[in-house]
């Protein structure tokens, strides 16, 4: 995650986009060191940017995410999977293609079968961690994370590609709003519903 996040940071400025913070986790915040922040829970995190909510209307916002052109819009979200996936490849090589693309079936099939294709996902684990080195493990791990981000749900990385995208497409961005609607809010019930009722019978199972 950390990789994720720092990247997002990293591409932001090389995009000219101004980095307001950095936060690491969730939840209360532990310390702050500058413009990063570091949490009670070491889970998830986000790179917050700034927008043309930063200054009174009228008055323009360097480096404002509104201001930059909509390819940027759309690579600063992605870059975080990007880095991820390029992690991976880093530990994996060639296989790293296979764990990305087989990540999306993997993912939303198992969150369709919670008790049938992600209960085979996740007994299959112990024996895959026993068959890999602490290396190809953290390259796997990357390759999944990479995929899911670009899942296109609520507070994904590929939800904020896709609204960017669309957003310049139409006036005031109807249409990004009616794919969150329609599309994003389904999937992340979709997938938050059908893995943790596939854990709770995993672990009910062990």
């Amino acid at each position: 995650m950390s990789i994720h996040l720092l990247a997002m940071a990293g591409c932001a400025r090389l995009l000219g986009i101004t980095v307001r913070r950095i936060t690491f986790g969730m939840g209360p915040r532990i310390v702050a060191v500058g413009r990063v922040r570091f949490c009670l829970v070491p889970v998830g995190g986000h790179v917050q940017v700034a927008t043309a909510a930063d200054a009174p209307t009228g008055v323009p916002v360097h480096g404002a995410l509104e201001g930059a052109a909509r390819w940027k819009r759309v690579l600063l979200p992605l870059s975080g999977p990007l880095a991820l996936f390029g992690l991976g490849t880093l530990l994996l090589g060639r296989p790293a293609l296979d764990q990305f693309i087989h990540a999306f079936p993997q993912i939303v099939g198992g969150a369709l079968s919670p008790l049938g294709k992600a209960q085979a996902l996740l007994h299959a684990v112990p024996g895959a961690l026993r068959s890999l080195s602490i290396l190809q493990i953290l390259g796997v791990v990357a390759c999944k994370f990479a995929a899911f981000n670009v899942l296109p749900f609520l507070g994904s990385n590929g939800l904020a590609a896709a609204t960017a995208w669309l957003a310049q497409t139409t006036r005031n961005g109807p249409l990004a709003q009616r794919f969150q609607a329609i599309v994003a809010l389904p999937v992340a019930l979709l997938l938050l519903a059908g893995w943790s009722l596939a854990t709770v019978a995993f672990l009910v199972s062990r």
